[in-house]
């Protein structure tokens, strides 16, 4: 599932709309941790959502240092286990990260991405079992914010 999605430097840059070089930096000082060797540096989903945020913050013009505290703070909110008293709240909070997903790719895809890449995210996205979690009253995984393009 998306959880064990690991992208290369490279696939992490054009997924996300940075370059390589401003990803191996940001790396470097620490603000976003790649898995693996210096050499053959990967990327998880986690990574991917916080190189996304740091650049919307970016985009907004914070300096680099806050956007990345400010992506921080974002994904620690995020990851808040939902209370019970919640689930509307919940579904309606899920539903929107799919469909900020869905435009996400839309975008990628306008801008060229190539289909191949495209086509592989949309097979993981399609592998979650929404029915079936609803079905079991489990909370739905949390998917990246995509929120830059």
């Amino acid at each position: 599932m998306l959880d064990k999605l690991r992208l290369s430097i490279g696939e992490s840059a054009r997924v996300t709309g940075v370059s390589v070089r401003q990803l191996s930096y940001w790396t470097q000082k620490g603000l976003v941790r790649a898995l693996g060797t210096p050499g053959k540096k990967r990327y998880d989903l986690r990574a991917l959502e916080r190189i996304a945020l740091i650049k919307r913050y970016l985009n907004e013009g914070y300096p680099l240092e806050h956007a990345a505290r400010e992506a921080e703070l974002r994904q620690r909110s995020m990851r808040r286990p939902p209370s019970p008293e919640e689930p509307q709240q919940v579904i309606a909070q899920r539903l929107a990260e799919l469909e900020e997903l869905v435009g996400y790719l839309r975008r990628r895809l306008a801008q060229g991405a190539p289909r191949a890449q495209l086509a592989s995210t949309a097979r993981m996205l399609s592998r979650l079992d929404i029915a079936g979690l609803l079905k079991n009253q489990r909370p739905l995984p949390r998917l990246a914010r995509a929120t830059s393009g």
